[in-house]
């Protein structure tokens, strides 16, 4: 087999390779138009009702966050939602902000000074704006750190479509203390029932997401329907797999045919 030979082979086996990949891809954002998109679309609905509905009313949720060094501290509020889209047409990642802030400014006084440090830290990280100024002792030494600030925390709840899995995962960063939390659902639990238990726990009224209380019959009309779908997706995979075979082998043949033909009829001169 020459170069040529070669070349050409290698690049039957890209463009089957690329076709492959371009037809897992057409699939996969068949699945998001059918069964993901509409629950994007129903979460975004749900989020946009219900923050009008908090504006309306001026609702402010009370809420409590540990700070560094400062403590455990009550009376933040829960206010100023934000939404924001990537796509009004086709959502794929929906992001929900909100701040929890004290009233008026405070002072703290931290210590020891390297626990001072975190809370600055802290607070810059969350876009305070703070005044600081040293507390020191009978030598002059800096002991700790008083801070001047109204504290606030920023919230963020993001719900994106995973495009290799076809599923919804929700993310969220500091609702439940200074860290993240991710949930994992597929586009068939995003009923009614599961927004509005979304909502009780984006009010704080439930610590639960994703654990409704459906009945057994419910679930099992669930997990069958996921089932099929994952039947589906390996089915169509391996029917892709058998067709780059038998085009493999088929390749393969005539490459044997060519070379027998050379063989067998070498021109006269």
């Amino acid at each position: 087999m020459g170069l040529l030979d070669d070349l050409k082979q290698e690049a039957e086996r890209l463009r089957r390779q690329k076709e492959t990949e371009e037809a897992r891809q057409a699939r996969l954002e068949a699945a998001y138009q059918r069964e993901v998109k509409p629950s994007m679309e129903a979460i975004a609905r749900y989020l946009f009702e219900m923050t009008e509905q908090l504006k309306v009313l001026e609702l402010k949720v009370p809420v409590c966050y540990d700070f560094p060094g400062i403590g455990r501290l009550k009376g933040l509020l829960q206010d100023g939602y934000r939404i924001i889209m990537d796509s009004n047409e086709s959502p794929r990642h929906i992001r929900l902000q909100f701040q929890c802030a004290r009233a008026e400014e405070e002072q703290f006084l931290v210590q020891p000074e390297s626990l001072a440090r975190e809370t600055r830290e802290l607070l810059q990280s969350q876009r305070i704006r703070f005044a600081e100024w040293p507390q020191r002792d009978g030598q002059h030494r800096v002991t700790g750190l008083f801070f001047q600030a109204r504290l606030r925390v920023w919230v963020n709840i993001v719900f994106e479509a995973l495009h290799e899995t076809s599923r919804i995962q929700l993310s969220t960063y500091n609702f439940d203390g200074f860290n993240a939390d991710r949930f994992n659902f597929g586009p068939q639990a995003i009923t009614d029932e599961w927004l509005d238990q979304l909502g009780h726990f984006l009010l704080r009224k439930s610590r639960q997401l994703g654990m409704l209380d459906i009945s057994d019959e419910a679930r099992e009309q669930i997990r069958a329907k996921i089932q099929d779908e994952q039947s589906r997706r390996e089915r169509e995979l391996a029917e892709a797999l058998e067709r780059e075979r038998l085009e493999e082998e088929e390749r393969k043949s005539q490459d044997l045919f060519e070379r027998l033909r050379k063989t067998l009829f070498k021109p006269v001169f």
